[in-house]
């Protein structure tokens, strides 16, 4: 009889350990180094029927903007509050000192984040821009908002991997061109 309470004794005690470890792994707070990374995807063909709007309001398609010049495509986020501005600066800063001219490339900035809108993309653009002060430099930049998910679908097929952390309210994601 000793034994039949020992071998419950022992189950109940197993079972409550995994119920507390179980509730540690769901108090864990959010690790944005795990919810991030960029895994490149050479070769892969990129979606190109995703609709974005463009920093007017326009809609587009990325296929508007391939096949003329490379294109320089900076994943972004229009309220990060961290890296997508000192990655758009440094961008910018580096085509500053290229002896290419506007017109040999395009930039495009993608926003990442469903909630930017046209507006926040015309705001980046201008402070971009103003940082940019080259001619010919309007006509080859543009910020764009996906619409139905296409940004999303661009950055998986990139291989840009970035998790929304809803403590801060941010997206955690690396920073590319």
């Amino acid at each position: 009889a000793c034994a039949c309470g020992d071998a419950a004794v022992i189950r109940l005690l197993v079972l409550m350990l995994l119920l507390a470890a179980g509730a540690a792994q769901a108090a864990r707070p959010f690790d944005p180094f795990s919810s991030t990374a960029i895994e490149p995807k050479l070769g892969t063909k990129l979606p190109t029927e995703g609709v974005f709007l463009d920093d007017a309001g326009r809609q587009v398609t990325l296929a508007d903007y391939l096949g003329k010049v490379p294109v320089l495509l900076a994943p972004v986020d229009y309220g990060c509050v961290n890296i997508c501005g000192v990655t758009l600066a440094g961008l910018f800063a580096a085509l500053d000192q290229m002896a290419l001219e506007p017109g040999a490339y395009q930039v495009l900035a993608a926003s990442m984040d469903p909630r930017d809108g046209v507006a926040q993309a015309r705001d980046e653009r201008a402070k971009s821009l103003a940082r940019f002060g080259r001619r010919g430099a309007a006509e080859v930049v543009h910020f764009l908002v996906g619409e139905g998910g296409a940004a999303r679908t661009l950055l998986e097929a990139l291989g840009f991997e970035y998790a929304y952390d809803p403590a801060i309210d941010q997206y955690a994601h690396p920073a590319a061109v």
